[in-house]
């Protein structure tokens, strides 16, 4: 998501944690195993490309994993 517009109404009042103070839309990380947003940043992974991933583990189950762009 773009930090400065949100996806649900299109409003510039998001704020730097991507909740829209228009609308309440809130973009939050969920873990893909069992949907928790019991979150904590793990480490970061360097990709062959030389980009640099933040990646999550999951508090709930345990599940580490980074966001995919999409789109």
């Amino acid at each position: 998501m773009d930090r400065e517009t949100c996806p649900r109404c299109g409003s510039k009042y998001v704020n730097y944690l991507g909740y829209c103070l228009n609308c309440g839309y809130e973009d939050r990380l969920v873990c893909p195993r069992c949907g928790s947003t019991n979150l904590t940043k793990d480490g970061v992974v360097r990709l062959s490309d030389g980009t640099v991933k933040q990646r999550y583990r999951c508090k709930d189950c345990g599940r580490k994993f980074r966001v995919e762009e999409t789109g």
